[in-house]
């Protein structure tokens, strides 16, 4: 457990949702990111302060490499109220409710890490380390 433990302090700690490509959870155009690109399973949405375009020192550029559970690129932007969080892009909508809200650990690419990441379930102290 202590490797777990050691990975709270390299990571960025967020709160994890997933969307669909619907309009009522996106924009006016579901179907392309904030990058401009289409959508694709694999996006993961950033709230703002984390992305380096929107001048809140954030450090992540559309395109780069985060590691949650899974690889994720960040090609998405969340609504503005939204903060500490990313949203992943799921085709289904029952999986995306399925997944839920979970709290977890973000990784940038550059990170000098081997690739690892803890993801607890909302409320669940057991940490997943893959």
């Amino acid at each position: 457990m202590a490797a777990a433990l050691d990975l709270f302090t390299e990571g960025h700690p967020l709160v994890f949702t997933a969307y669909n490509a619907l309009v009522g959870q996106t924009d006016d155009t579901p179907n392309i990111t904030a990058s401009n690109k289409q959508i694709f399973p694999g996006v993961l949405a950033l709230s703002r302060e984390l992305i380096t375009r929107y001048g809140y020192g954030g450090n992540i550029n559309y395109g780069d490499k985060v590691w949650m559970v899974v690889p994720m690129q960040v090609e998405d932007t969340m609504n503005k109220r939204w903060r500490e969080r990313g949203d992943v892009y799921m085709l289904n909508y029952d999986e995306a409710r399925q997944f839920g809200r979970r709290s977890g650990i973000l990784y940038h690419e550059s990170d000098e890490l081997e690739f690892a990441s803890v993801m607890f379930e909302a409320g669940n102290d057991e940490g997943v380390l893959n």
